[in-house]
């Protein structure tokens, strides 16, 4: 025979373990911009965002983390015989301008899917405050995408992976 202190007890570990059991996680939303002819996916937390930038095509981040990524789309009919480098290299410079302790990585050049994009590691400060962003410039069939992914450095760590997911989800839904 069971006792009935036995069996509280053994319910009270149950609801217990239920409590510790962290909520499942959401999963990546799609979200589109440059009038639905691009998407990316965007990771659990993550928000459709309106102050970043005025100019920015797309505007996501996640507060609680201090994570954000803006894109500026450019028509490359706009340009003549750009490459996908020298792009890089004239928004960067933009960049450049507008922080202080600027320094910046090699290159990495990458594959997203069926497009060509090379990306830089930027370490600067605006106001005293440490930035590290992700400078992407990705090339697709009409468009260059200037891509910033920014975080504190402390941060940085914990939201590379969703910086990586947003990257490898870039694709043209249209164009």
């Amino acid at each position: 025979m069971i006792r009935l202190p036995v069996l509280t007890c053994f319910f009270i570990a149950l609801l217990g373990l239920a409590a510790c059991t962290p909520p499942p996680m959401k999963p990546p939303v799609p979200v589109t911009f440059l009038d639905g002819q691009f998407s990316v996916m965007m990771p659990p937390g993550w928000s459709v965002m309106t102050d970043l930038n005025d100019d920015a095509d797309l505007q996501i981040g996640d507060d609680r983390k201090g994570s954000y990524c803006i894109v500026l789309s450019e028509n490359m009919l706009d340009f003549d015989d750009l490459s996908l480098q020298t792009h890089s290299d004239i928004t960067r410079s933009s960049l450049r301008e507008n922080l202080e302790n600027y320094s910046e990585s090699e290159p990495e050049y990458l594959q997203l899917g069926p497009y060509r994009a090379v990306r830089y590691k930027i370490l600067g400060s605006i106001d005293g405050v440490k930035i590290i962003y992700w400078h992407v410039t990705i090339e697709t069939r009409k468009y260059f995408h200037q891509t910033l992914l920014w975080s504190l450095p402390s941060e940085f760590p914990k939201v590379k992976s969703d910086f990586d997911a947003i990257l490898e989800s870039f694709t043209a839904v249209r164009e």
